[in-house]
Formats: structure tokens, C-alpha cells, sequence
């Protein structure tokens, strides 16, 4: 539990780190029907996460050592049974749930049969 929690405030340390960086707006569609504009969006976090060196950051979860790329990859994955949500890179979008979950939460991302 505690390796959690610290890889966990790990990558909240991270977001903030990127926020000032990346600016705050969340950049939603405005298109109602469209189930993708329920989708978080900012361009210029997207930007500042890719620019960044984060493939270097060391993630432990359930006993498992990986990078900060898998951690998202197999989490998103876990979730959304998808490799990507609207195309936006996995680590950008776990870090976007992480710093901005009030955005994430009405968005239409988990399948539902």
C-alpha cells in the first residue's frame, strides 16, 4: 500500500510539475451527441507531456516495477480495453485523470455492453 500511494503522489507531483507549463483549460467539444467530447483535452498539457522525459520515471504497482509509459498503457488498457482514448497518448491521458478527475468524471470512456 505504501508503494502505491507513493507512486501515486509521485505522478500528482508530476502533473502539478507540468501543469504551469501546459496551462489549466480542459478544452472540451461542444458538439453534446458526439460521445468523444466527453473526452478531456489540452493541447498544450498533450504537448508538454510529450516534450517531456518521463519515460524515465520508475512506477511500483501490485509488486511491479515499470516505466511510467507501461503504468499508463496497462492501466488505460485495464480500463478502457483500448490502447489510446481519442488518440491522446496513455500517459498524458492517466496523468490528466490523476490532476483533473473533476473533468474525467462525466466522461464517457469506459465501455459499457
Amino acid at each position: 500500500m505504501g508503494k502505491l500511494k507513493n507512486a501515486l503522489f509521485a505522478l500528482a507531483l508530476i502533473a502539478v510539475t507540468l501543469a504551469p507549463a501546459a496551462g489549466l483549460a480542459g478544452g472540451l467539444s461542444d458538439d453534446p451527441t458526439d460521445r468523444l467530447s466527453t473526452i478531456p483535452h489540452d493541447p498544450a498539457m498533450a504537448e508538454a507531456v510529450s516534450a517531456s522525459d518521463l519515460s524515465l520515471v520508475a512506477v511500483t504497482h501490485d509488486g511491479w516495477q515499470e516505466t511510467l509509459p507501461t503504468f499508463a498503457r496497462l492501466k488505460l488498457y485495464e480500463m478502457t480495453g483500448r490502447k489510446s482514448i481519442h488518440g491522446q497518448e496513455p500517459v498524458y491521458s492517466i496523468l490528466s485523470m490523476i490532476y483533473a478527475p473533476h473533468e474525467w468524471r462525466d466522461a464517457a470512456f469506459i465501455p459499457i455492453e
